[in-house]
């Protein structure tokens, strides 16, 4: 037996020897051929080759044998010899990394570290495919994670969960892989870095100064750190102590009031260890308790002392005591449920009128607030400095209004008026946008601030006062009818957002020169001083000092007022397109003589011609009468002159039968009549007023001219266009 066991052990010792010599000549042979896939199978190579040089070399006699009771050892040393030839390898010192080295983790509740980081793992393509990988840690740090079946080529994200520490620590990375039917398995290690924050003080929050006898409260405690907040009790042991058991007691953080006296109450904070048995200090904190028999307040105070609420609105009050830390119960009382009501300090309006909301205390003691509930009537005409307004609550803008609407107010508001940009209501602030209809009308104001924030100014708003000088802001959009009418307004500029401009918003202005469009509006445009919109077929103002006026060709519309009281104005040439005459368009035009209108005329508004009391002619070259008003003229002395063959038509139409003379016959005092092709080159000609036309004018310019009545050379023409 000893025999035989001596042959076992030579054998073994044989056997070791030579697969170390064959370990090192296979990897010899696979770095000079630099062949990585060799190298990684040099371990299986390896074993074939020391097992043909043991069949070889053993003796016959007893191989059987020792084979038999060698195989178990044989194959442990195997396994050994092959990890190592993994790790000295050089192919494997760079096969496994990751992207980055450094966690930072907290200690929480438990004493744990439950911060999850994701590891991004990965082979440098020097490593076969991973049959499975294990992750692994030391120095007092566990890492726990789910990593299985990690494949070549691919980065692997690990979530892993720290725990048992309370130091930075190395940690390492082990990985385990397989190769080939044998099974034989490979070990990488790498490293990595964590730094694990643990607690380092505690404070108490919300902790009360003052108790009554027989309360109880339970104190709340944090636990502070440099990385975050802790809280719980979890693994962290706490300390609780009082200086006056029988003033304050406290038991696993709740406390007593037991008798009138002072107390102070400390608890201190601990953390385990879990690698180690003892524990670490971390802090503590402490506070001053005065227990006393009474807590009623002194005084009570409400944040509101006066309140403005609409109809149906709601808004919340509170109520303040002296000392502030005084126990009450607060009683909430109304003066009248029909105006206002409250419940714990929230206020709703009912409806209009006044009403006290009062906050009482157990011991007596109470705070009124008085409570105004608005409706919808008491926004309007609202004086605020000097000024009267209509408030919109629900857009929070304001209108400027007059003080008397309709009526003269020329004591309201004199000199220079400036309105503001924001007034305020019962505290709250609305934005004044608007000049409301009249706002001004005849007041005795020469100057006007207007704010940017207006943007309408309504018809109206300046007629007939002394106003000399205005500024329109540049957001304004609209500008009313009559807005300036028959104010002293010498300028003004059309700004660049203006849209809209009302009938006779410039009208009976006397001392207006000029009107002058910015650059960036694109609806309105000056032609021969008269303002149009921007395709000039409609016409807003014609100057007052004008004395004849011939209107743009392509002209439509005349709009209302457009030159209303014009006393210098004597002749107008219509466009053939004309169809439209606005209300009072030409109203007290006292030296207008004669007028032809159109056959394109459709419709004469109210006043149009009204207080042309020196009108002499009207010619209608219409063939269907044209509505005219009942009003749109006075004076039915006029000759009206209608196409050949209309005079019946027009003398049995309600408006056009009223004028005593209607003919289709060319009138008395012309001394020729003269067509398109009669008038030679050379002649001076006039309009009927006696403003000069065209000197020396050719027959072409001859043509130009509408149908009318003219003096040519001294004499009366009429000039029909046949």
């Amino acid at each position: 037996m000893d025999m035989y066991m001596n042959n076992s052990l030579r054998v073994s010792a044989f056997y070791e020897c030579l697969h170390i010599f064959c370990v090192r000549l296979l990897r010899a042979r696979s770095t000079v051929k630099g062949n990585t896939r060799a190298s990684e199978s040099g371990t299986g190579n390896s074993m074939a080759l020391t097992l043909f040089l043991f069949n070889s070399l053993l003796p016959g006699r007893g191989r059987q044998e020792l084979l038999q009771n060698m195989k178990q050892s044989v194959f442990k040393l195997l396994r050994v010899l092959s990890v190592i030839c993994a790790i000295v390898t050089p192919l494997t010192s760079e096969a496994l990394r990751i992207d980055n080295t450094h966690y930072r983790f907290c200690v929480m509740d438990d004493g744990t570290i439950t911060d999850y980081a994701t590891l991004s793992a990965y082979n440098s393509n020097q490593l076969p495919s991973f049959a499975s990988a294990r992750w692994s840690a030391y120095n007092g740090v566990e890492l726990k994670t789910h990593v299985n079946n990690l494949t070549s080529n691919y980065t692997t994200d690990v979530p892993a969960l720290m725990t048992r520490t309370y130091s930075g620590s190395d940690c390492s990375i082990y990985h385990r892989w397989t190769k080939g039917y044998n099974g034989v398995g490979y070990d990488q290690t790498t490293y990595f870095y964590i730094t694990v924050d643990a607690p380092s003080d505690i404070t108490l929050t919300d902790a009360p100064s003052k108790m009554l006898v027989g309360e109880k409260e339970t104190l709340k405690k944090k636990l502070e750190g440099s990385y975050t907040s802790f809280s719980g009790n979890g693994y962290f042991a706490y300390e609780y102590s009082s200086s006056a058991s029988d003033v304050v007691s406290v038991s696993q953080g709740t406390i007593t009031a037991k008798q009138v006296g002072k107390a102070i109450i400390t608890v201190k904070a601990y953390a385990k260890n879990r690698k180690y048995d003892g524990s670490y200090y971390i802090g503590s904190a402490s506070v001053e308790i005065e227990v006393v028999d009474n807590m009623d307040p002194v005084d009570i105070t409400l944040s509101q002392l006066e309140m403005a609420i609409d109809v149906g609105e709601e808004k919340t009050i509170s109520a303040s005591l002296t000392p502030e830390d005084a126990r009450t119960t607060i009683t909430w009382l109304t003066s009248n449920q029909e105006i206002a009501t409250v419940q714990d300090g929230k206020i709703k309006g009912i409806g209009r009128g006044t009403a006290i909301i009062e906050a009482r205390t157990a011991n007596g003691l109470s705070a009124k607030c008085y409570v105004t509930v608005l409706g919808e009537e008491d926004y309007k005409h609202v004086l605020i400095d000097e000024l009267y307004y209509d408030i919109d609550r629900h857009s929070k803008t304001a209108t400027v209004v007059p003080k008397l609407p309709g009526k003269e107010n020329s004591s309201y508001v004199t000199g220079k008026v400036i309105i503001p940009e924001r007034i305020s209501f019962y505290n709250n602030d609305y934005t004044v946008n608007t000049i409301g209809k009249q706002a001004f009308y005849k007041c005795s104001i020469s100057t006007a601030d207007i704010p940017a924030s207006v943007t309408r100014i309504c018809g109206s708003a300046f007629s007939e006062t002394m106003l000399d000088e205005i500024e329109l802001p540049d957001n304004l959009t609209e500008i009313g009818e009559m807005a300036f009418a028959g104010s002293r307004i010498e300028s003004i500029i059309i700004g660049p957002k203006i849209t809209q401009i009302g009938n006779g918003a410039f009208s009976n202005c006397e001392q207006l020169q000029a009107i002058y469009i910015d650059n960036g509006n694109a609806h309105f445009t000056i032609y021969e001083n008269c303002l149009y919109n921007t395709t000039k077929t409609i016409l807003f103002y014609i100057p007052v000092n004008s004395l004849s006026v011939k209107l743009y060709d392509g002209l439509k519309t005349i709009n209302g007022y457009a030159c209303p009281g014009n006393t210098y104005i004597q002749n107008i040439v219509f466009p053939e397109q004309l169809t439209n005459i606005g209300e009072g368009a030409f109203q007290n035009c006292c030296n207008l003589s004669s007028i032809i209108l159109p056959e394109t005329i459709i419709g004469l508004e109210q006043n149009a011609f009204r207080g042309c009391t020196t009108l002499t002619s009207i010619v209608v070259e219409a063939l269907r009468p044209p509505f005219v008003a009942e009003n749109s003229f006075d004076n039915y002395n006029a000759v009206l002159v209608v196409p050949k063959g209309r005079v019946t038509t027009y003398q049995k139409h309600e408006i056009w039968g009223k004028f005593k003379k209607i003919t289709d016959e060319k009138q008395n005092g012309i001394d020729t009549i003269l067509t398109d092709h009669d008038l030679k080159d050379g002649y001076t000609i006039f309009n009927i007023s006696g403003i000069l036309i065209k000197s020396n004018a050719t027959q072409t310019e001859w043509n130009s001219l509408p149908a009318g009545i003219y003096i040519v050379n001294g004499k009366k023409v009429e000039k029909n266009n046949i």
